[in-house]
């Protein structure tokens, strides 16, 4: 079920997180600029995927809604906990 071409990307993405736990002990050697030049990257990546996905879909949403539908505060303000 999750390895159908709609959910492929998720479920690699979900095993490639899982393994980065799995050996994040060994990660403790890195230095902390490696990892900087690493994460920051991929953390500014990961929501302007998730709106690109969202606007994708949007021209299907907005005809099963009968109404448009556009991303709210939540997809431009910082998440909870976040230190901004």
């Amino acid at each position: 079920m999750f390895l159908s071409d709609e959910f492929r990307l998720q479920a690699v993405a979900c095993g490639l997180s899982l393994g980065l736990v799995a050996v994040s002990p060994w990660l403790k050697g890195v230095p902390a600029r490696w990892l900087a030049a690493l994460l920051l990257p991929l953390s500014l990546a990961a929501p302007a995927l998730a709106l690109w996905q969202f606007f994708v879909v949007q021209e299907a949403v907005t005809r099963a809604y009968a109404g448009s539908v556009v991303p709210g505060w939540g997809a431009w303000g910082p998440s909870p906990g976040s230190p901004w």
